[in-house]
């Protein structure tokens, strides 16, 4: 991002969750598949029945309740 010269800022996600606004309009700009992290080890202790038949809304509820689901 410097190299581009694009702003930035970090934010640790675990201190300050995303609002329901916040993950909606990430989701907007790269679909909640891409934002959904699916390598995390959060997502990996899951149980399975939580993660099969996602859909957005289902996804936006993990992710506001594990953060760390969020890319």
């Amino acid at each position: 991002m410097d190299g581009a010269g694009a702003p930035y800022r970090f934010r640790d996600l675990r201190e300050t969750p995303p609002t329901a606004r916040e993950l909606q309009g990430w989701a907007a700009a790269v679909g909640w598949e891409t934002l959904l992290n699916r390598r995390s080890t959060t997502w990996r202790e899951l149980p399975q029945e939580r993660r099969s038949g996602l859909d957005a809304a289902r996804a936006f509820e993990l992710m506001s309740a594990y953060p760390t689901l969020v890319k």
